[in-house]
């Protein structure tokens, strides 16, 4: 019994560690390598300068105005960025035309990539 509770407390630590830290998990991103992702695929249609307009909507304060809308909708800011990452037509912002945003980002990115961009969004308050 004292061998099998030790397994149990070893096993917990050892997902614990797994899961913190780096910030690398499958199910979260790293924001470092999300900015990287950003640069090399959002940024030469969105910006992270408040009203500067490329092609879409500035990406300024993202992570308060996710925050808000998810709120709102009962989701994680999380969740609803990934939507508007990969269904981007699901709401368009005001003042923008639906398909302009490319609806394939679902399956260009990696799911490690999707996760990241969503960390460095997140950090754009």
């Amino acid at each position: 019994m004292r061998r099998a509770m030790m397994i149990v407390v070893v096993l917990s630590m050892f997902v614990a560690a797994s899961c913190s830290g780096s910030g690398t998990t499958k199910s979260s991103g790293n924001a470092t390598d999300g900015a990287k992702v950003f640069a090399s695929t959002c940024a030469s249609c969105h910006s992270v300068e408040p009203a500067k307009v490329i092609v879409g909507p500035s990406l300024a304060g993202m992570a308060t105005d996710a925050a808000g809308d998810a709120a709102a909708e009962g989701i994680s800011p999380e969740e609803m960025l990934r939507e508007m990452i990969t269904d981007p037509n699901a709401e368009v912002v005001e003042g923008f035309k639906p398909d302009i945003m490319p609806k394939d980002f679902g399956t260009k990115l990696s799911e490690q990539e999707l996760n990241d961009v969503i960390a460095y969004l997140m950090t754009l308050k």
